[in-house]
């Protein structure tokens, strides 16, 4: 079984290492890359730490797509190694294989390392702070101190780390045999730590008029409908794979009903876990019946949800046997399934239901549109506009244009971190070039400039296929984000084919 491990984590790294080589980055993690290029406190919609991750991979390994995310697989290979060891200290050796495995074999945690976004350092750095709570508990108080160093880390990459942390801070509360802790200094300390260590994002906030606050705050609270609700819980199958998704989902109830309800002799360690898990559930079972959630932020119960099965296969392992292969055997496979899906279209899905699609959607970006301004110097001097935050930030990965691209973030779209990388009063009376999805200007932007001239239009393409167009083209004398009404000057010049 340990040297099945160990075979396994490599394996799955060599995967995970391949698959980071041969695929683009995609829409979301060009954005963080463009964070690590123009370094902060804080940014408009997360905590700074992804980019400080990004931009050390990047200086290790190479600013491509490899480097941007080859840290994060390593510290996840890491992550699972060292669970291993632990768990193995702790529980025995088949929850130590239990943990390690169910992280590396679990589709959710798997795209979550291949893809380097906020989740990625969060879910890393809450699983060593739980890890760590738990030996503070009933190893030694010492581990006190690492664990809220942990804790701050995975709230400067994202705040839902928050939701299990309640368990943990109540967990000495709430079960007798742990009311020692309640007197212990280095408990509350661990959470000073904590807020040291997220400090800095805080300072961020206040002076930026909140602006984390402000952007999230609504985002977190999205009108969702009865569809959006299952299309969650649903996601869960897939990501999780289905034992574990009910295994994760309903083990943390039923140990906290057993406890609290029944008054059983739960032993507290499954107690502690349970705790860190239940929280964050509660809160998106209660909240997904009226808000609208991405599949993936599921990783805030999923994590403690793992840790808890695996250590429990290790106080009841034959129980379990059957249940594990299964799970193990088909997150792999699920794995499997989705690289091959990236490289191949094995499945025959529609666009809206093929996710991979995200791998393909910019492809234009590296060949098309980055040969294209290579052969015209002539542009240079003009800076990119946009009307959405992904495409600067592809420009900026795979381009890198003299000037910075910026998001205009006009006619209602949310405000990003370009509008203070560029501010719009630098922009106006400036010609520029503007840079779309889709081969027509839309008339609302037109009310922003005098006028407007068609350039180039580009393609990106997926095994030939035409997936998505985009088109460039030169506005002048940009008027503000103000501008409303339709210049009489206005005009659009005739387009030449591609």
């Amino acid at each position: 079984m340990v040297r099945l491990f160990w075979i396994t984590l490599a394996l799955v790294t060599a995967a995970k290492l391949l698959f980071i080589g041969t695929t683009m980055v995609v829409d979301d993690e060009a954005h963080y890359f463009a964070w690590s290029r123009h370094l902060d406190l804080g940014y408009i919609d997360n905590g700074p730490f992804v980019a400080f991750l990004i931009r050390a991979s990047t200086a290790l390994f190479g600013a491509s797509s490899f480097g941007i995310r080859a840290l994060t697989v390593f510290l996840s290979t890491a992550l699972a190694a060292y669970l291993f060891v632990i768990f193995r200290r702790s529980f025995g050796v088949r929850a130590a294989f239990t943990s390690g495995m169910l992280l590396s074999t679990t589709l959710l945690f798997f795209g979550s390392t291949v893809v380097t976004t906020p989740d990625s350092p969060m879910w890393l750095a809450m699983a060593l702070a739980i890890v760590l709570y738990h030996r503070a508990f009933f190893v030694s108080p010492r581990a006190f101190y690492a664990a809220g160093f942990f804790l701050g880390i995975s709230a400067l990459s994202k705040i839902s780390v928050f939701l299990p942390a309640v368990g943990v801070f109540l967990f000495p509360f709430v079960i007798r045999e742990m009311r020692s802790f309640i007197r212990r200094a280095d408990f509350y300390f661990s959470f000073l730590i904590a807020a040291v260590v997220v400090s800095p994002f805080v300072v961020w906030n206040f002076l930026n008029d909140f602006a984390f606050l402000r952007f999230k705050g609504p985002m977190a609270f999205q009108s969702g409908s009865l569809a959006d609700f299952g299309a969650f819980w649903a996601a869960q199958l897939g990501l999780l794979f289905p034992p574990l998704a009910v295994l994760s989902v309903g083990l943390p109830l039923v140990i906290v009903f057993q406890r609290f309800i029944q008054r059983r002799d739960t032993p507290p360690h499954l107690v502690f876990f349970a705790l860190t898990a239940a929280f964050p559930l509660l809160f998106f079972v209660i909240g997904s019946i009226r808000t609208r959630y991405e599949a993936y932020w599921s990783i805030a119960f999923a994590l403690p949800g793992i840790l808890l099965v695996a250590a429990y296969v290790g106080t009841d392992a034959k129980r379990f046997r059957r249940t594990l292969a299964v799970q193990l055997v088909g997150g792999a496979l699920s794995i499997a399934a989705s690289i091959l899906q990236v490289h191949t279209t094995l499945i025959p899905l529609s666009p809206t239901a093929d996710v991979t699609r995200r791998y393909f959607k910019f492809s234009a970006f590296p060949t098309e549109i980055r040969a294209f301004l290579a052969s015209r110097p002539d542009l240079a001097r003009y800076r990119v506009l946009s009307n959405n935050y992904q495409i600067p930030s592809m420009l900026i990965t795979y381009a890198a244009p003299t000037l910075v691209p910026t998001c205009l973030s006009i006619d209602g779209y949310h405000d990003t971190f370009y509008l203070k990388l560029v501010t719009d009063s630098s922009l106006i009376g400036h010609d520029h070039l503007f840079l779309l999805e889709g081969d027509a200007f839309p008339d609302a932007f037109r009310a922003h400039f005098v006028s407007v001239e068609f350039v180039q239009s580009f393609v990106s393409r997926r095994a030939g296929a035409t997936i998505a167009t985009f088109s460039l083209w030169l506005v002048r004398n940009y008027r503000g984000r103000a501008a409303m009404e339709q210049p009489a000057s206005s005009s659009v010049a005739p387009r030449e084919s591609h």
